[in-house]
C-alpha cells in the first residue's frame, strides 16, 4: 500500500473532466454530442467535430485538469520535486503530458457516454445502449487526425499510437498496457480502459523503456534532510518520541543512508528516511495491517499526519510521503 499526501497551494482549484461534462450536460451545450443511431444496431453516436478549434483549445491543452493531477499523484515516482519535475519525456518525441492529453480524451468520451446513458431509466434499455455504444470502432486514418489534433503533429500521433497499439504476438495481452487493438484497418478502443490506467507507467514497462528524471543533487538531498529534521521537532511537540537509528554504510544505493528515525508506538513503529532521490519515506510497520490490534490508534496516525500536514504548509519546498506496511 502506498499512499501520498500532497497539499496544493491553488486559489483557483483545477476542474474535472467529469464536471465538465455534467455542466455542459446542464447547460443544454452537449445536447447533440450523443444521439441515438436506430440503424442496423441501436446505439448512442458521438458527434465530435474534429476541429483543430475543439481539439486545441480543450484535448491539447497545456493546463491541468483535476483528473491529471491525480494521475500525477499516481506516479510511481519518489522524486524531491514539484509537478512539474513529473512531466519527462519518454521518448524523443512524446512526453508524459501527451499521454496525459491522449487519456483526457478518452476521458472525456468516456464521461459523456457515462452522462448520456444515466438519461435511460430502464436498466435493461441502459444495458443495451452500454454494451452497443462504448467500444469505439475508429479508422486508422481518422485515430491519426485525432492524435495530431490533440498532440499537435503527426508524428507525434503515429509513435503515441503505436506505444499504446497491442501487439497480439506478445505473451502478455493487457489492455491497460496496450489499449488499442488494431483489427485490421481500424481500431477497437474502450474509452474508460484509457481513461483510467496508469497510462504514462504502463506505456514505459510495456516498451522496455526507461524512465528519464533528472538525478538529485547534493542540495536536494540537505534540502529534504532539513525538512526532516523540521518533522522530527513537531512529532516530539506532539508527543510522539524519535529515536535515531543506525546509519548504514554511505553507499549511494542505500536508500536510508542519509537518516532514519524510528518511533515505537506500543507493538508498532513508524520510520522516517530520507531516500537518496530526496524524498520522505515513512514507513509505518505492523505485523498484519490492523491499526487497531497492534496499537497504531487512530490519534496517533492523525497526529502523524497533522504534523506532516504542518511541515508542508511552513515548507516553500513539496514533498510527498509514502507509507509501507512492513510485514
Amino acid at each position: 500500500m502506498t499512499i501520498r499526501q500532497f497539499h496544493l497551494h491553488e486559489e483557483d482549484p483545477a476542474i474535472s473532466i467529469r464536471s465538465v461534462i455534467d455542466q455542459g450536460f446542464d447547460r443544454g451545450s452537449f445536447d447533440h454530442l450523443l444521439e441515438i443511431n436506430d440503424q442496423i444496431v441501436r446505439r448512442l453516436i458521438l458527434r465530435l467535430p474534429a476541429i483543430p478549434e475543439v481539439f486545441n483549445g480543450f484535448f491539447g491543452r497545456d493546463e491541468r485538469f483535476l483528473d491529471e493531477i491525480q494521475k500525477l499523484l499516481a506516479l510511481d515516482v519518489d522524486s524531491f520535486g514539484t509537478f512539474d519535475d513529473l512531466i519527462f519525456s519518454i521518448t524523443d518525441r512524446i512526453s508524459s503530458m501527451d499521454v496525459f492529453k491522449v487519456q483526457r480524451y478518452f476521458n472525456f468520451i468516456s464521461c459523456a457516454y457515462q452522462r448520456r446513458l444515466a438519461d435511460f431509466q430502464d436498466p435493461a434499455e441502459r444495458g443495451t445502449l452500454t454494451l452497443a455504444s462504448t467500444l469505439l470502432v475508429i479508422r486508422h486514418d481518422a485515430m491519426v487526425e485525432q492524435m495530431r489534433l490533440i498532440l499537435g503533429d503527426e508524428d507525434k500521433a503515429r509513435e503515441i499510437i503505436e506505444l499504446l497499439k497491442m501487439d497480439t504476438g506478445d505473451q502478455h495481452l493487457d489492455l491497460q498496457y496496450r489499449p488499442f487493438i488494431d483489427v485490421g484497418g481500424y481500431y477497437v478502443i474502450a474509452p474508460h480502459v484509457v481513461a483510467v490506467s496508469n497510462l504514462v507507467r504502463n506505456i514505459i514497462v510495456a516498451n522496455r523503456l526507461e524512465y528519464v528524471f533528472e538525478p538529485p543533487t547534493d542540495e536536494d538531498h540537505r534540502r529534504a534532510a532539513v525538512l526532516l529534521d523540521v518533522l522530527v521537532d513537531l512529532l516530539v511537540e506532539s508527543g510522539i518520541g524519535v529515536k535515531p537509528l543506525p546509519i548504514l554504510a554511505d553507499d549511494p544505493a542505500d536508500w536510508s543512508r542519509k537518516r532514519r528515525l524510528r518511533a515505537s508506538i506500543n507493538e508498532s513503529y513508524f520510520e522516517l528516511s530520507v531516500n537518496p532521490e530526496g524524498g520522505i519515506n515513512l514507513l509505518i510497520g505492523f505485523e498484519d495491517k490492523s491499526f487497531h490490534e497492534h496499537g497504531l490508534s487512530v490519534e496517533a496516525v492523525t497526529t502523524l499526519i497533522h504534523c506532516f500536514t504542518n511541515l508542508r504548509l511552513a515548507s516553500p519546498f513539496p514533498q510527498q510521503w509514502n507509507a509501507h506496511p512492513d510485514g
